[in-house]
């Protein structure tokens, strides 16, 4: 007798037979590793190129620095995973950290945090994108 196939789980998104791989699923499901690959993206993007045009949009800037502040006394990584899995905008966003860095100011601000805590500073002064000097 055939072992019927197991049903589908649904996707982050809640949608049947989703065409996301598994690489895709475990950057959902991994806040951390979901920063890091925004962070890598973020870095390559200031350094080099192109920025997204939204950044240069002063409510965007604004937006980044806002999230920003309210992220300046997280002091780790760890927490700032925690914090971040607990933020509803990631569920939203695409597995693909360029298109979400160019869609959320939240993102940027996290990423920005995430790149802070590797040199370990503890806070700014890393402009918002799309600012004079900084992005």
């Amino acid at each position: 007798m055939e072992t019927p196939a197991p049903a589908a789980a649904p996707s982050p998104s809640g949608r049947l037979g989703s065409s996301r791989t598994a690489a895709d699923r475990r950057l959902i499901a991994d806040p951390g590793r979901r920063l890091a690959r925004s962070g890598i993206v973020l870095a390559h993007l200031l350094a080099v190129g192109p920025r997204p045009e939204r950044w240069s949009q002063p409510g965007f800037a604004r937006e980044v620095e806002r999230i920003r502040w309210h992220l300046e006394p997280i002091r780790s990584r760890a927490l700032l995973a925690r914090s971040f899995a607990r933020e509803s905008f990631h569920l939203r966003a695409a597995p693909d950290a360029g298109a979400t860095l160019a869609a959320t100011p939240a993102a940027v601000a996290y990423a920005i945090r995430w790149l802070e805590l590797a040199e370990g500073r503890s806070a700014r002064p890393t402009p918002a994108p799309g600012r004079a000097g900084g992005g």
